[in-house]
């Protein structure tokens, strides 16, 4: 029985799996990219730039090629955008700084 869960159509013993990847891949190549990131001027390019590298690292994590034609909304799945967790890490380190 196959039921849609994250970027592709699994069956519910790789679920399990699938989640291992992204947590790691979350705890290991975003906490890499994102190093220092409290301290950037984030720009409308540097943004698009940032955010193109993360989905291409993504796709290479979970094996995903460009010919599986699949969107960039069933990739990230619960998995926010880079930028987004730029914005985050910036605003705790503003009110780290201000407190």
């Amino acid at each position: 029985m196959d039921t849609t869960y994250g970027p592709l159509h699994m069956d519910a013993s790789l679920w399990i799996l699938y989640d291992i990847i992204i947590q790691f891949f979350r705890d290991t190549i975003e906490s890499i990219i994102l190093y220092g990131a409290e301290s950037w001027t984030l720009t409308k390019s540097l943004e698009k730039e940032l955010n193109g590298c993360y989905t291409r690292l993504l796709r290479a994590a979970l094996n995903i090629k460009w010919k599986d034609h699949v969107t960039n909304e069933n990739l990230y799945g619960a998995v926010p955008q880079v930028t987004d967790t730029t914005r985050k890490r910036r605003l705790k380190f503003a009110d780290h700084c201000f407190t």
